[in-house]
């Protein structure tokens, strides 16, 4: 990964296994990355990053305080272990990271297991994935706490928190990490307040928002998976390829009619939702309750042309 996403690989690209590094801590205990195993700092720094393109996508990183999206999690290991990110830190598939296409190195993000309700703190310091379907790629440790690792992918939500502090070291991570361990479990409960700060002179697109988001109380948040009240363990997650969304009902109609009619998908229909106070009329295959079902979906519409396809989790 040499010097970040510009001078990757194509293999690595074609994967979207790009490496992240990790710590993890909310509120005044920061967590933060590490350097595979040794004691020096971290020689990362903030980025955001220009538009770029991936295997005929364009991914658009940006500042988004508001950022809060459910997809497919996948996780990395040991293939990319102690080597460098995008942002210069190094991977280390042993402590929490993750790596996420467009959001600003480093950042913290909350994501919740859908299956099972475990809900965790990872630092964003890499970009990725770059396999379609997918929406972040985890450290190796930070799939075991959130029950996914044999799967291999899971439906989960992401929830930005604001952006991670710099330079810290290994040895400093995983005290912190253990530390913190050994206290949660201990407590009675935990909870995590993060507002987004943006770092003076920071590059990338301005955000319009500045909604702090609040996470929701959880135990065990830096490390040890969280067991809350997350889902109704009566249904469980749906999963979805939406096509598009649009605020006039007759242009979701439109699209409806063309996979229906000249792409002879069956299962596809016209769902209203408010989204962020706005009428929105979204069209979407499924539901589906497996991973690989909604991924072939997704490979099929991607293939008549709608490039912009994604699996969403209801």
């Amino acid at each position: 990964m040499g010097q970040g996403l510009e001078t990757m690989g194509p293999s690595v690209r074609a994967t979207g296994r790009t490496a992240g590094l990790c710590a993890v801590l909310a509120g005044a205990l920061f967590l933060s990355a590490c350097a595979g195993g040794g004691v020096r700092p971290t020689s990362g720094g903030f980025k955001v990053g220009n538009p770029y393109q991936i295997n005929g996508t364009w991914y658009y990183p940006r500042e988004d305080p508001a950022y809060n999206e459910t997809g497919i999690a996948s996780w990395y290991g040991a293939q990319f272990h102690g080597r460098t990110t995008a942002n210069g830190e190094r991977f280390d598939m042993n402590l929490m990271s993750a790596a996420h296409p467009t959001l600003p190195m480093p950042s913290h993000v909350r994501v919740t297991n859908l299956n099972n309700g475990r809900s965790l703190i990872v630092r964003v310091n890499d970009r990725g994935p770059f396999a379609r379907g997918r929406i972040i790629d985890l450290s190796r440790a930070a799939a075991r706490e959130l029950g996914f690792e044999r799967d291999g992918t899971a439906p989960v939500r992401v929830q930005n928190l604001g952006v991670a502090p710099l330079n810290v070291t290994s040895t400093e991570a995983r005290g912190i990490l253990e530390g913190r361990r050994m206290e949660l479990a201990a407590a009675q409960s935990a909870s995590v307040t993060a507002t987004t700060i943006t770092p003076p002179g920071a590059g990338g697109t301005p955000s319009t928002s500045t909604r702090p988001v609040t996470a929701e109380p959880a135990r065990n948040v830096n490390g040890g998976a969280s067991h809350g009240n997350n889902r109704d363990p009566q249904r469980p997650p749906r999963l979805f390829v939406q096509v598009g969304a649009f605020g006039q009902e007759s242009n979701a109609l439109n699209l409806l009619n063309r996979l229906s009619l000249g792409a002879q998908i069956a299962n596809a229909a016209v769902e209203p939702a408010w989204v962020n106070g706005q009428q929105l009329y979204r069209v979407r295959l499924g539901p589906y309750w497996d991973v690989g079902e909604a991924d072939q979906a997704l490979q099929r519409v991607a293939g008549l042309g709608y490039g912009a396809a994604r699996i969403i989790v209801d």
